[in-house]
C-alpha cells in the first residue's frame, strides 16, 4: 500500500487565521450593527451586548426604541390582529349562542392594556408621573393605563385592600394608626 505524496503546493500555512479570525469578529460587529440599523433598534437588543454601554447611553436607545414598540402595538399589532381575532371570537361565541348578550356592538369593544415594559430608573418614572398629574398634564387613568392595568379593577382591588386592612385592623400607609 502507498501513501500519496504531499507536494509543497499541497501544503497548508496557518499563519493567516489569526488576522481572519479578528477581522470575522470585527465583520460579524459590522453586520449586526447594519442589521439593527436595519430593524430600527439599537445594537445591544440584537446581539445583547452590553459592554460598550453605560447608564446613560442604554436610557438614550432605550427611550426611542420603546416608543417604537409602542407604535408597533398601537399601529399594527391592535388594529391588525387583536382586534380582528377578538371581534371574530366574540362573534362566533354570540351566534352560537354561548354569550347571553341583547346586544353584540357593546361586546365587541376591547381596551388593550399591554403590560409596561420594565423602568431603568423607576424612582424617577413615578415621580415624572406624579408631578403630570399634579401639573395636569394627564389624567389618572391615563397614568394607570400608562401601567398596564385596567383603573376600575385597580380601583376596586385598593377599595377591597382597605376595606380589608380596616377590619383586621392593620395599616400600611407608613404611619402610626390613630388608635394607638
Amino acid at each position: 500500500m502507498t501513501r500519496p505524496r504531499r507536494t509543497p503546493a499541497a501544503r497548508t500555512s496557518n499563519c493567516g487565521l489569526a488576522k481572519q479570525a479578528k477581522e470575522s469578529i470585527s465583520f460579524a460587529k459590522l453586520t449586526l450593527g447594519q442589521i439593527a440599523a436595519g430593524l430600527g433598534v439599537p445594537t445591544w437588543v440584537v446581539d445583547g451586548d452590553l459592554s460598550q454601554a453605560n447608564y446613560s447611553s442604554l436610557r438614550a436607545a432605550l427611550l426611542p426604541f420603546r416608543a417604537k414598540v409602542e407604535q408597533y402595538v398601537y399601529h399594527t399589532l391592535v388594529p391588525q390582529f387583536l382586534n380582528p381575532v377578538f371581534r371574530r371570537h366574540i362573534t362566533d361565541a354570540y351566534l352560537a349562542d354561548r354569550l347571553d348578550l341583547p346586544d353584540l356592538a357593546p361586546a365587541l369593544k376591547a381596551e388593550w392594556l399591554p403590560p409596561r415594559p420594565m423602568q431603568v430608573d423607576p424612582a424617577k418614572d413615578m415621580q415624572a408621573a406624579k408631578e403630570a398629574l399634579a401639573l395636569g398634564l394627564t389624567s389618572r387613568k391615563q397614568a394607570v393605563a400608562s401601567l398596564g392595568w385596567n383603573i376600575a379593577e385597580l380601583d376596586q382591588e385598593i377599595a377591597d385592600d382597605r376595606a380589608r386592612e380596616t377590619e383586621l385592623g392593620l395599616s400600611f400607609s407608613g404611619k402610626e394608626s390613630s388608635d394607638d
